[in-house]
């Protein structure tokens, strides 16, 4: 086989290849722990529990342990921090005493001393013939100690100020009509007709001031 043609004036020879340059680092990589190659998650000799990785190398797990270990206990403090804090101390009932009111206690006297108006006017009707003194003080002496306890009612029911005139007022008729009572024992038989006018008189006068007090009340008259 001949020569072959002539080298090209553009040809030139391969240049011949640099030597690789070393670049040296000033700063020391960190040493790290001998890995070995390893299967399955095990423990190595000292207990400890290792990890496989990716390439087939194991870690050693107790730092990563021992930080979740941490964390877990740090959370749990805090959570019980919490639910101490957040637990409202135990409440004691206490029983509350309530007051009626003033327009309830005066219509309690009221039924009281209704009752007992009654029973004077059935026993005073319930008299045969021409009623004599000694006859009706059976019968007059429940109704005076009726309206002496109305009286009490009244004095101990604690009144606002605009019902203060009202209230005394009532109260001023009551215990004259008790007093009035009184006076029966020493009545003349000649003389029981105009003490029977004295007692509607005082009766109707103490009706009124009632009347007007509970219209004041908002109570029904």
């Amino acid at each position: 086989m001949g020569p072959g043609p002539p080298d090209s004036p553009f040809d030139f020879p391969p240049a011949a290849p640099e030597p690789a340059s070393t670049v040296t680092s000033s700063v020391s990589p960190e040493p790290t722990a001998p890995l070995r190659d390893a299967g399955p998650a095990d423990a190595d000799s000292a207990g400890t529990a290792v990890v496989s990785t990716p390439g087939g190398r194991r870690r050693r797990m107790w730092p990563y342990l021992l930080t979740a270990s941490v964390l877990i206990g740090a959370g749990a403090g805090v959570v019980t921090g919490l639910s101490k804090r957040g637990t409202p101390a135990p409440q004691h009932s206490v029983p509350v005493t309530r007051t009626p009111s003033v327009a309830a206690q005066f219509a309690a006297s009221e039924n009281t001393i209704s009752v007992a108006r009654i029973a004077l006017t059935t026993g005073l009707d319930s008299l045969q013939g021409v009623p004599t003194v000694a006859a009706m003080v059976p019968v007059v002496s429940p109704y005076m100690g009726a309206l002496q306890k109305y009286s009490a009612d009244l004095a101990a029911i604690p009144w606002p100020e605009n019902l203060a005139g009202a209230s005394e007022s009532l109260r001023a008729q009551v215990d004259a009509f008790a007093a009035f009572l009184q006076t029966l024992q020493g009545v003349r038989p000649l003389a029981l007709g105009s003490w029977f006018s004295e007692l509607h008189a005082r009766a109707f006068a103490m009706t009124v001031a009632a009347v007007r007090l509970r219209s004041q009340l908002g109570l029904p008259s």
